[in-house]
């Protein structure tokens, strides 16, 4: 009988281990080891954020162990403050935001650089347009707290026109488009990859744009930005995060649609599905390919130039070295 019993008590045993080996694959498999990253944008939902809504979708942070969480935003300010604090890990941002920030003390770094150039431009009426910069000579145009309006004097340099000339007429950023749609002026400075498309989608007439990139608008635009605590901490999921949107940014670009498709699913008051895929596909095409570089490399030439405009238009009074703003280091492979 005592032999019986242990035979049968050896038996549980073997059974409670094999249950328990087979739950702790069973959670493994399903992402409960994954690690928690946390991601703030600056702004609410748009086109150019698709590739890391893609690379959520096709569980590409989760293939790299990451359990990855995305939160909108309501501004620059705040979300660095909130990255400071360890509520986040990275903050999706203008590279420029990050420039000034840490020209002015705060420790943090860009990781990752995808918009070199924000795909900025000028909008005004076939009728009546910019077509050059000189055309801005004798115009009216909208100004307000927006990347164009902040360096338009540099623009201005290096394209020799008089800005004294231009008629500035300065206006709360979210009335820039109707009272351009009214004539109330000639023309006004938007995004190409967001700005354009909605622009269009209320237009009564033709429209152009002059692409401000083409004549020396060197602005960071889309970048991923952590703290220097978050580096010294968390290297290789900073790695991990920076190889699934890598990919994600792949995949975005080989099917513009898809992406759609898939941002639209977190996107509650998102404009038609044929604007959404116009800005990703515009937005996608800001994202350089370099040779024998990962996606989302950062060229110290681009932040040089940047931190000059910085300067000539008084946002920072002094910059470091143009290398201590940001590290490739993390866009190498994982260890």
């Amino acid at each position: 009988m005592l032999n019986r019993n242990t035979r049968i008590a050896g038996s549980l045993v073997a059974m409670i281990v094999a249950l328990t080996a087979g739950s702790a694959i069973a959670q493994s498999l399903s992402g409960a080891s994954e690690e928690p990253f946390k991601v703030r944008f600056t702004w609410k939902i748009k086109g150019e954020y698709a590739p890391f809504y893609v690379a959520q979708e096709k569980g590409l942070f989760a293939k790299e162990g990451l359990a990855v969480t995305m939160a909108e935003g309501a501004g620059g300010q705040a979300a660095m403050a909130a990255l400071l604090q360890g509520q986040e890990d990275v903050v999706v941002a203008p590279g420029v935001y990050a420039l000034s920030a840490e020209s002015k003390g705060m420790p943090i770094k860009i990781i990752a650089l995808y918009h070199p150039a924000s795909p900025l431009g000028i909008f005004s009426f076939a009728s009546n347009p910019v077509k050059v910069p000189k055309d801005l000579e004798g115009r009216k145009i909208a100004v307000s707290l927006d990347l164009f309006s902040n360096y338009m004097n540099v623009f201005c340099r290096k394209n020799g026109v008089d800005c004294d000339k231009v008629g500035r007429v300065r206006v709360n950023i979210e009335l820039q488009q109707p009272i351009f749609i009214s004539h109330g002026v000639d023309a006004f400075g938007g995004f190409l990859d967001v700005d354009w498309q909605l622009l269009q989608l209320g237009a009564k007439e033709p429209l152009t744009y002059m692409d401000l990139t083409k004549y020396g608008m060197i602005i960071p635009g889309l970048s991923v930005v952590t703290s220097d605590a978050v580096i010294q901490r968390r290297p290789q999921a900073l790695r991990e995060f920076l190889v699934a949107v890598g990919a994600g940014v792949a995949m975005t670009r080989a099917n513009v649609s898809e992406a759609a498709d898939i941002l639209m699913k977190s996107w509650t008051l998102a404009p038609p599905i044929n604007v959404v895929q116009e800005q990703i596909q515009a937005a996608i095409g800001a994202v350089p390919s370099y040779r024998n570089r990962p996606v989302g490399w950062i060229d110290v030439k681009v932040i040089e130039e940047a931190l000059a405009t910085l300067m000539e238009s008084k946002e920072i009074e002094t910059a470091k070295p143009a290398d201590s703003y940001f590290t490739n280091a993390l866009l190498n492979e994982k260890d």
